[in-house]
């Protein structure tokens, strides 16, 4: 796991700084320690899916949340959800092409 948390992290550091925010002020828009935001970029600590953290640093830094989860290698339960959905239908789809071939 500490890969996919580099991953994101270099990712919202390169964001950050794209954006010309220090990690002090994206960490008080988030609402978490400039020391915290250190951790995050160095790949120390996760963000939970789906946690006010992870849509909070999305909104700072003008990110889709859902991009966030996908570079941190795991999609969000709505999405989860959905894609279960797509692929049941998708294979029964596939069932019923073999059956009238």
């Amino acid at each position: 796991m500490l890969h996919s948390r580099n991953k994101i992290g270099a990712y919202i550091r390169r964001e950050r700084r794209r954006l010309g925010k220090s990690m002090q002020s994206l960490g008080d828009c988030v609402s978490v320690s400039r020391q915290y935001i250190s951790q995050i970029e160095l790949g120390q600590v996760a963000i939970p899916a789906g946690s006010d953290l992870l849509i909070a640093l999305a909104d700072a830094l003008c990110l889709d949340v859902d991009d966030l989860h996908v570079r941190e290698g795991r999609l969000p339960d709505d999405m989860v959800r959905n894609l279960r959905d797509v692929v049941r239908v998708y294979r029964e789809h596939q069932v019923k092409e073999r059956i009238s071939a």
